[in-house]
């Protein structure tokens, strides 16, 4: 397994998050649409590997946006990078994790990605599903995925108030 550190990028990895986020997915984001915290998944010898973005709710921090490059997948990444919100769940007081995962596999660079991957990476946080989110047309869009912070759960005293 690749071992990673998640930090705060540079103004000079910017094009690198964005080569990740176009051979990652079919519709990407602009670099604009990075508003949430964001944080970059580093290798001492590879270098950026993958990112995460987030946004904190009252209760809650919520992926928007996870992906690792295609070179490194398959390989812990995008598990450490859940381990790594998971973990600041505690120190933030919030109670849970939560993500939108796409309906559906999507094929990029040839090779086929489904909710299936984030659910394998997922599983050991106890992530389940909350709801299907529907799009426009009222055809399923995307899985709201939801794990509890254990630490909050256990002790009531830590709960927000």
């Amino acid at each position: 397994m690749i071992q990673i550190i998640c930090r705060t990028p540079t103004c000079s990895e910017r094009e690198i998050i964005m080569r990740i986020e176009r051979a990652s997915y079919r519709d990407p984001w602009s670099w604009a649409d990075f508003t949430d915290m964001l944080k970059v998944a580093v290798n001492k010898q590879l270098g950026i590997v993958g990112f995460v973005a987030w946004f904190g709710l009252p209760t809650e921090l919520r992926i928007t946006n996870i992906a690792v490059d295609p070179i490194y997948r398959r390989q812990g990444i995008g598990s450490q990078m859940l381990k790594y919100l998971y973990d600041k769940l505690s120190y933030s007081r919030r109670e849970a994790l939560s993500a939108c995962v796409p309906v559906g596999v999507h094929t990029i660079g040839g090779k086929a990605y489904g909710p299936s991957l984030f659910f394998r990476d997922a599983k050991p946080y106890g992530f389940r599903w909350v709801e299907t989110i529907l799009d426009e047309r009222g055809k399923d869009h995307s899985y709201l995925m939801r794990c509890a912070n254990r630490i909050c759960h256990e002790n009531k005293s830590f709960r927000r108030q």
